[in-house]
């Protein structure tokens, strides 16, 4: 494992160096099987789309480990931020304020197959 990758789990809250074998390094991530980072809800993707639905959240947004694109959008129209964690260079999706639901595109003239996809 490189030492940047090292330096990224190190500092992923959910992750937990759980064995070392000379110069390697295992790690476990210990979270919920949802893609909520922040807050808590369903989420379905699917081609170009990412469904979040009964949303709910004590800091005012929820974070998805889906990764960000520039050129989100979403219906109902919500503020959706990048939010960076534990030095992953492209950020995660987050929604201030979210609405009970919602669907996330990639909007304008990008590509649907160019981000949104799972961590």
């Amino acid at each position: 494992m490189s030492a940047e990758a090292k330096k990224r789990f190190s500092a992923y809250p959910a992750a937990e160096r759980a064995a070392e074998f000379g110069y390697l390094e295992v790690f476990v991530i210990r979270r919920g099987h949802d893609y909520f980072l922040e807050g808590s809800g369903t989420s379905r993707a699917d081609y170009g789309r990412i469904e979040l639905g009964g949303l709910a959240t004590d800091t005012g947004r929820v974070v998805v480990s889906y990764h960000w694109v520039d050129g989100l959008e979403s219906s109902p129209r919500a503020e959706l931020t990048r939010v960076m964690i534990g030095g992953d260079p492209a950020g995660f999706i987050g929604v201030v304020n979210p609405p009970e639901g919602l669907v996330i595109r990639l909007g304008g003239s990008g590509s649907p197959t160019g981000g949104g996809l799972p961590h």
